[in-house]
Order: structure tokens, then sequence, then C-alpha cells
């Protein structure tokens, strides 16, 4: 999950520093430009449900299950942030999609996630996710401009965009190996 993939035209110049980038794909118009990836694995064809195959349903895949990925999100009694991060339950969401969803849903990090309506957070996240494919810079506050797209994430100790509570940071994680950077708003998610 680390780094990202950056599309440019051909021999469009790059936003970034050379010496960042681990892979280009690219056809005659386009290329794919991965920078600051952590590990690449090209693999044949056939072989790609040995690298990807235990990977739970993808929201932004052609053919997405969204009562699968509820059902298998639902049956893990882990908390809901762990629970979310986890790729088997449903592929695609990252901390920062954790932490913004579960503020925008009211529900607190520590939530089990038997407790939660995930049928609904997952409807949020993937209205999310697939609205913010496109963009050049993500948002979860609608407000496109720098410093401004989050409620919560890397907003420690700042006050909530919508109440004005300082908000928290934590660590959680399926083991002490694992762990996350999780915030929320204390008034906000209950």
């Amino acid at each position: 999950m680390d780094g990202a993939w950056l599309l440019y035209r051909a021999g469009e110049k790059w936003r970034h520093p050379a010496f960042k980038v681990r892979a280009i794909v690219g056809t005659a118009q386009r290329e794919a430009v991965g920078i600051d990836l952590a590990e690449i694995e090209v693999v044949p064809t056939r072989d790609e449900d040995d690298l990807v195959g235990h990977l739970g349903p993808d929201p932004l895949g052609p053919d997405w299950d969204a009562a699968e990925a509820a059902r298998r999100l639902s049956a893990d009694t882990r908390s809901i942030h762990v629970a979310l991060l986890d790729q088997r339950n449903v592929a695609g969401f990252g901390n920062e999609y954790a932490a913004e969803l579960l503020f925008l849903r009211g529900i607190l990090p520590t939530t089990p996630a038997p407790d939660v309506d995930v049928a609904a957070l997952l409807d949020l996240g993937v209205r999310t996710i697939r609205t913010n494919r496109d963009r050049r810079h993500r948002t979860f506050t609608g407000v496109d401009r720098p410093g401004q797209g989050t409620w919560v994430y890397g907003r420690a100790g700042k006050p909530c965009r919508r109440c004005g509570t300082l908000i928290r940071r934590g660590e959680q994680g399926a083991d002490p190996t694992r762990e996350r950077i999780t915030f929320w708003c204390p008034t906000c998610q209950r």
C-alpha cells in the first residue's frame, strides 16, 4: 500500500523527481508512473490468482460484490478499523479511507465490526473511492484545497471541522507489528 501510480500523457513532464520512480507502464498515448512503491511483482496472467486470489471484493473492480464484502466485514469480530483495513474482507481501503469513512458514519474506530451497519459503511466507501479515483487529490470533505481534504486523518490535536473538539490519535492493528495510526473525533464518533 506504499507509493502511488500517476497517469501522464506520453512524454508529459512528471510532477515528481525521477529518483522516486520504481516502474513505468505505458502505451503510445499514456503512461502510468509508479513512485515510492515498496514492492512490485510481475507475474504471468495465469498466476495472478496466486498473488491476489485471497483479496476480498474490490470496490473499483467491474465485479464489485457489495453483499460479499458486507458478509466478510460483518463476520470479522475485530474492531471496525482493523477489519476494514484487512484486504481479505474488502480490497482497496487504506488507513486514510478507514479514518475518514468512520468519521463520516460517526463510528468510533474501536467499535466491533459486527456492531456496525457495514452495508451503509461500504456504500459510502464505494461512492467515496469511486469519486476520488479520477481526482488529482483525494478529498473527503468536498474541499479540494491543500490541507482541507480530510476531516480527521493526520489532524491529531487540531479542532474537528464539524464540532471543534480536538481530534485524537491512537494505534490499532491486527497485532503489534501491524498497528496503524487512527484518528477520530470523540464527539462526532460514538
